[in-house]
């Protein structure tokens, strides 16, 4: 006879086992719990450095880890879009397909050709090729601004692109006023800005200070010997480089003028060129020996002896490695990226990285984002309306739709008043919450949230297989609802039923205005 055996499920009624499986499933609730926890900080951390985490951006994360994730944001091999389709709708676009040069030789050709159009019978001819062209440029322009806001949602290194966006903001100009200004801008910040935006500081300071975009913005096109035109000496050192702070006189941006007469925007096309000639930037900018003023200058204590364009890349050297500089930068990367009011300590070793490592971008983003004061900041920086539309479209649509109307992001930037490329001082955007969260700003940003929750103006309806982010969605339940508070799960819960209602709520909670 076979001794009896008691079934498994009886053994759970056993005292001692009981006792187990008590211990045994506080363990699970404690891992899952820790294990949540991990994330919602894994997803914080994620929010900060990129446009809005989704729910592949924060698998990439948790399958490469932060070190290499951090890595792949600097290279510069990486496709435009995770997306095929979204990389192939980039690479179409007339704007990606056309050099910045071939830019600049359209655009000069037909002004000249409006130009020469002087005489009375001719005018309403020039006013109608005049309008043709203004309108082919605004085409342009929004084909620039198209792919930066793809990009912004759909590229694998979302740091680059927000690091694109800084430092755009740092190097503004605004696409309006000038046909050149329009015609170049996609190719200033694809070629100039996005390319340098993890690179050396001094790098993407002389990509910039040779770009058309930047020489007809701040009118050193105009800078010329016996005619001088302080506007971007001026702002190079207050805004670009030594902050308004950093120990320079009016003599030093007098002297700096003089330093950059001659260096103009190029002529492609043009084989008659004065001799002497530098060509620059591939032939977008030229300098002019007979156009600079010549002999040695004084800047900041110190005589540029060189000549021509030697003296200027002697002045641009100077600036980019100069203490007031490195001071600068770190107090703004870390303004964006930290605090409104980051703290002195951070601020100087964020410097002492830049200076250690003459200005590698990469190696002071990642000393800041090793920082403790960057740990203890997650979720507390308040967006500006950019990080604000581009994270609600993001966490919106978590299954990547690829005919996303992105023109329709570009109208709530506006209405909230950041859109790209519009921006016309040179100051660039403000970076602190009190520019942004005023109540008139908070009044336009729910309305916003009620078009995103409606799926309004994307081109995307729920009927044609795109889903919009919902209440039930795990994503939903594991990283976002557990870390709202106690009210806002609260008003939620209430809206379960109504999907675009909760969502609304999602978008327009308070937890959801921080990064």
């Amino acid at each position: 006879m076979m001794a009896h055996r008691d079934p498994a499920w009886w053994n759970l009624r056993r005292p001692h086992w009981r006792t187990s499986a008590w211990v045994f499933g506080l363990l699970v609730l404690f891992w899952a719990s820790w294990v949540h926890a991990g994330e919602r900080e894994e997803a914080l951390w994620l929010q900060r450095l990129s446009f809005g985490v989704t729910p592949q951006s924060l698998a990439d994360v948790q399958r490469t880890g932060r070190e290499a994730w951090l890595a792949q944001q600097w290279r510069r091999d990486m496709p435009l879009a995770s997306v095929p389709a979204v990389q192939a709708r980039i690479e179409n676009l007339k704007v990606s397909q056309l050099t910045g040069l071939q830019a600049l030789a359209q655009v000069q050709a037909q002004r000249a050709l409006l130009r020469e159009r002087t005489d009375p019978a001719s005018a309403a001819m020039q006013r109608k090729q005049r309008k043709q062209l203004r309108s082919e440029l605004d085409a342009l322009q929004g084909q620039a601004i198209q792919r930066t806001l793809l990009r912004a949602v759909y590229s694998p290194q979302p740091l680059r692109e927000v690091l694109t966006w800084f430092w755009f903001n740092h190097f503004n100009v605004v696409a309006e006023g000038d046909f050149v200004l329009q015609a170049m801008v996609g190719d200033y910040e694809q070629n100039v800005i996005r390319h340098h935006a993890t690179g050396r500081f001094r790098d993407l300071l002389q990509a910039v200070a040779t770009h058309p975009a930047m020489l007809v913005y701040l009118n050193n096109d105009r800078n010329v010997r016996g005619h001088i035109n302080e506007n971007y000496a001026r702002e190079l050192m207050e805004l670009h480089t030594l902050g308004v702070d950093g120990g320079y006189t009016q003599q030093d941006v007098q002297q700096l003028a003089r330093i950059l007469t001659g260096l103009s925007v190029g002529r492609p096309g043009d084989s008659r060129l004065p001799d002497g000639a530098v060509s620059l930037s591939g032939g977008l900018a030229l300098f002019l020996p007979r156009r600079h003023e010549p002999g040695p200058k004084t800047l900041l204590g110190r005589t540029l002896d060189q000549d021509g364009w030697a003296q200027i890349e002697q002045a641009l050297d100077m600036l980019a490695h100069h203490p007031a500089t490195a001071r600068y930068i770190s107090l703004k990367l870390a303004r964006y990226f930290v605090a409104d009011e980051p703290s002195p300590d951070l601020v100087q070793r964020l410097s002492r990285r830049f200076l250690d490592t003459e200005g590698d971008i990469a190696a002071v983003m990642q000393t800041l984002v090793n920082s403790p004061e960057f740990a203890a900041s997650l979720g507390r920086k308040f967006k500006d309306p950019v990080h604000y539309v581009v994270s609600a479209v993001r966490l919106m649509l978590p299954n990547d739709p690829v005919e996303l109307r992105v023109a329709r992001l570009q109208g709530w930037l506006r209405q909230l008043d950041e859109p790209l490329y519009g921006r016309r001082t040179p100051d660039g955007y403000p970076l602190v919450a009190s520019a942004w969260n005023g109540s008139g700003q908070m009044t336009q940003r729910f309305e916003v949230a009620q078009q995103i929750a409606k799926a309004q103006h994307l081109d995307l309806p729920e009927a044609g297989g795109i889903r919009l982010l919902g209440p039930q969605d795990e994503f939903s339940q594991r990283v976002w609802l557990p870390g709202l508070s106690s009210r806002s799960r609260e008003v939620l819960q209430e809206a379960q039923a109504h999907p675009v209602v909760w969502r609304r709520l999602l978008l327009s909670t308070p937890e959801f205005m921080f990064r």
